[in-house]
């Protein structure tokens, strides 16, 4: 006996990679609102490649609190594959709004911290994303879709977490 393809698609996701989109579709959610009045700030740049930059970012700000919701609620609703594909299309406006920058800087790499993380943030997080969407649109892999388009903000959270240490321990 052979299980059909639609049979296959329709069957339910775990409980638990349901539960984790929607604590991160809500944090995801919460910090593009709060980023969402850096929109409306104009820094009155005249150089045609900075304002063009602005825009691009002003385009993801105001973006990206709707993907992520989207994420949330299709997660909500239990469409975990869909609520993957918005997570990490989520990464890719993310990433496609940090392009004006390797004109305007260069490319940044080095063996840094930070240098480490631009290059991941321009070079691996893109390839994560379309993976990600690959997997869901597939539905297999979910869970390791699920880490691929979660992962650049689960980075970005553990620099904010060694800088507050950072601090902690050594002052500011």
């Amino acid at each position: 006996m052979t299980i059909a393809p639609a049979e296959i698609s329709a069957s339910p996701a775990p409980n638990q990679l349901r539960i984790a989109l929607i604590v991160i579709g809500a944090l995801a959610t919460l910090g593009a609102l709060t980023n969402v009045s850096g929109a409306f700030y104009d820094y009155g740049h005249t150089d045609p490649l900075l304002v063009f930059a602005q825009r691009v970012t002003t385009l993801k700000l105001l973006l990206a609190p709707l993907i992520a919701g989207a994420a949330l609620v299709l997660a909500a609703l239990g469409r975990v594959r869909s609520a993957i594909v918005a997570l990490a299309a989520l990464m890719l406006t993310t990433w496609m709004s940090e392009l004006p920058s390797i004109p305007i800087h260069g490319l940044e790499l080095s063996a840094t911290g930070p240098g480490l993380f631009i290059a991941f943030e321009r070079l691996i997080a893109p390839v994560l994303g379309v993976a990600a969407i690959v997997f869901a649109v597939r539905n297999t892999h979910l869970v390791l879709a699920t880490v691929f388009a979660t992962l650049p903000m689960l980075i970005a959270a553990l620099g904010v977490a060694i800088f507050a240490i950072g601090v902690a321990i050594y002052g500011f």
